[in-house]
């Protein structure tokens, strides 16, 4: 997507090329960590303050709320920390233990998750470390959405919210108007997977992020967090992993460095792409020229070193 363009190849698939290629529905998978969480977070913030990311989990997490000392340590975890999968709460070793899929193979409530989650030892400071955790997404949502219904409606939905104030104002496709939630009375949506993109969703959401938070003439998403998620500021550049320094979270997007010094040196200044990643070889790169790349696979096949070369020859990144 360059200057307005949305420029499509076909649609490949195992049994040939799909021939209506504009609404083939593509799964977002952990893009719904960007694209649902982390774009609440910056709506939250924008209509009731930036106050929202230091806000204590511990005040709006019903379980947390409820349990007079039971989850010990996660005092001083705030909403953000849980957006950037940096609580400090962890039991395996690898930093990509990611127990989602087994709660939704087991049907498990909305309050069955957050136990399960809230129960895992502090080892770590909340955010220091980064370790990747679909359910500590899913407690962000959680959070998220009891804080909506202290501002707002105590009956307020944050996924009906943000489909309202975010994605109708952007007229995206009915995949964003629906997300997975538990199969308990609740219907938590699970928020670190469940829409479904077309091409021309990717480019308006791409576009409103990189626009500013704007639609038309209105500030939708809080400019400040905003850059903060896009790694355009210097204090805050999230969490690197422990094996790729150059790669790192923030708020429910990816970023990776650019330029001398990083693994991809050839460019004449330092530079950060956020991206919005989803398993299997999805990604939605955002830009500092404007430009969005975006690939969807399932080969784990990632492209985007030769796609920021190549946009970097219709304008320069160092901005």
């Amino acid at each position: 997507m360059v200057n307005g363009v949305n420029y499509v190849s076909d649609c490949p698939t195992r049994h040939g090329r799909y021939a209506y290629c504009g609404v083939m529905r593509l799964p977002s998978f952990s893009t719904a960590k960007s694209a649902f969480a982390g774009i609440a977070f910056l709506r939250l913030g924008q209509k009731f303050g930036p106050q929202i990311a230091g806000l204590p989990l511990q005040r709006y997490v019903p379980e947390l709320r409820e349990s007079a000392g039971a989850y010990p340590g996660w005092e001083t975890v705030t909403i953000e920390d849980v957006l950037d999968l940096a609580s400090g709460h962890y039991g395996a070793e690898s930093t990509y233990d990611d127990p989602l899929s087994e709660h939704l193979a087991d049907g498990s409530s909305a309050t069955a998750i957050a136990r399960a989650e809230l129960s895992l030892p502090r080892q770590a400071p909340p955010g220091s470390r980064f370790f990747y955790r679909s359910c500590e997404t899913f407690l962000a949502v959680r959070a998220m959405q009891e804080y909506l219904r202290s501002r707002d409606a105590r009956d307020a939905d944050l996924f009906d919210f943000i489909a309202d104030e975010v994605f109708r104002p952007l007229h995206v496709g009915p995949g964003f108007f629906t997300s997975m939630r538990t199969p308990d009375a609740e219907r938590q949506a699970y928020g670190a997977m469940g829409l479904w993109w077309t091409v021309d969703d990717v480019a308006k959401i791409g576009t409103l992020l990189l626009n500013g938070g704007r639609i038309g003439d209105r500030q939708i998403l809080h400019p400040d967090l905003l850059t903060d998620s896009l790694f355009r500021s210097t204090a805050d550049r999230g969490l690197e992993q422990m094996d790729l320094p150059q790669t790192r979270y923030n708020n429910g997007f990816w970023g990776d460095r650019w330029g001398p010094g990083s693994p991809r040196p050839d460019f004449p200044c330092e530079f950060w792409t956020a991206k919005m990643g989803g398993y299997g070889g999805i990604e939605v790169r955002l830009l500092p020229n404007g430009a969005i790349y975006y690939y969807f696979g399932d080969a784990d096949s990632w492209y985007a070193d030769d796609a920021v070369r190549e946009a970097e020859r219709l304008a320069t990144n160092c901005r």
